[in-house]
């Protein structure tokens, strides 16, 4: 009773830390989106008008590389605040530099991405030579997060992350996000000391939510490792089995060739993470017999 019982603890470790985590990496890169600081002019114009009141704007001397005060610059505002693709197709016909950067890295692609789900946006950036591999660095305590990441995290939208892939974005990229050990109760039982960090790939980010499946897919399409481990031993079916406990992400990830036994630094598996989950535990058993 007492193994099961420490089990038991290890399991609400693992569990409470990603979604912990998971939920400071989305808050902060929140931060860095907005709202933005469109402080002249032409700037407002870039952000709410139509490409007719841009056009006419440029036409008036306006400079499609002016920068609001934060180092935002027309297209990335414009990238992430407005809806029309027009304006963006309108600003780098006129010169705008589409790989210029911002504060912290950030980019008009990274605005893109992870603010606009019509991947009309983030296509015409990428065709422009917006570098789909740029990442942004959130805080010290977090490794530069890659564009696809941002995208899977802030996003959600498939055919956004289609495109990015589609252009070269790497799906092995990875990002080291903090756990915060004041929210995690369960390492009180664990008597665990020190500061964690934990790292993640695109395809674990992906595999956290049920809503990702599409995601997933194009990610293992596009050559994401679907056996690759973090510091914690984790792999993306040990994400699935923990967070989303979805059956068909499950499915999709064993399809793919994924290892139901490999075992994470307490010992654990994604049989042993799905043995609260009666569906998720058929399916794990019924597919990883095969």
């Amino acid at each position: 009773m007492r193994s099961l019982g420490a089990a038991k603890r290890r399991q609400g470790f693992m569990r409470t830390g990603l979604r912990n985590g998971l939920w400071v990496l989305a808050l902060l890169l929140l931060s860095c989106v907005g709202p933005a600081r469109a402080d002249t002019t032409f700037l407002n114009v870039c952000q709410r008008g139509s490409a007719a009141d841009v056009e006419r704007a440029l036409d008036g001397g306006a400079d499609p590389n002016s920068r609001a005060s934060n180092g935002m610059t027309a297209l990335m505002v414009a990238a992430g605040r407005n809806s029309s693709p027009q304006v963006l197709s309108l600003l780098l016909k006129r010169g705008a530099d589409v790989n210029a950067v911002a504060n912290k890295g950030i980019t008009a692609l990274f605005l893109a991405a992870v603010m606009q789900r019509d991947p009309r946006h983030v296509t015409l950036l990428l065709e422009a030579g917006a570098d789909p591999n740029a990442s942004v660095g959130i805080t010290e305590e977090i490794s530069p997060v890659s564009i696809l990441i941002g995208a899977i995290i802030k996003n959600g939208e498939p055919s956004v992350v289609r495109a990015l892939l589609k252009a070269g974005a790497n799906p092995n990229a990875a990002v080291r996000m903090p756990i915060d050990l004041s929210k995690v109760e369960s390492l009180k039982a664990l008597k665990l000391k020190g500061d964690f960090a934990m790292s993640m790939t695109a395809l674990m980010l992906a595999a956290s939510a049920s809503s990702n499946l599409e995601i997933v897919t194009e990610l293992i399409r596009a050559g994401a490792r679907v056996d690759a481990q973090n510091d914690m031993g984790m792999t993306a079916l040990s994400c699935a089995a923990l967070r989303s406990q979805s059956p068909a992400m499950v499915e999709v990830l064993l399809d793919a060739g994924a290892d139901p036994r490999i075992k994470d630094q307490f010992g654990q598996t994604p049989l042993d993470y799905a043995k609260d989950v009666p569906a998720l535990k058929r399916v794990l058993k019924r597919l990883s017999s095969r």
